[in-house]
């Protein structure tokens, strides 16, 4: 090994280091989020509904989300 590749060397490892870190940042947050909990109860608008893994939305609301995201 020459003197000039050694840092060479060290910035590849120090950049996989970096990859598998934040590969695992990433899984923790999904982590996180896979465990969130919403209590039971707790309307933030009226006519959606969690049931089990699934969002519930009243056919207003979503006509509603619709005209939003279509106007921009």
């Amino acid at each position: 090994m020459t003197a000039g590749s050694y840092p060479e060397e060290v910035l590849n490892k120090a950049s996989k280091v970096e990859t598998i870190l934040n590969a695992w940042l990433e899984f923790i947050d999904l982590v996180d989020l896979n465990n969130a909990k919403v209590p039971r109860n707790t309307a933030v608008l009226s006519g959606v509904n969690l049931v089990g893994n699934y969002v519930q939305i009243n056919r207003s609301n979503f006509y509603d989300l619709n005209f939003e995201t279509y106007e921009g």
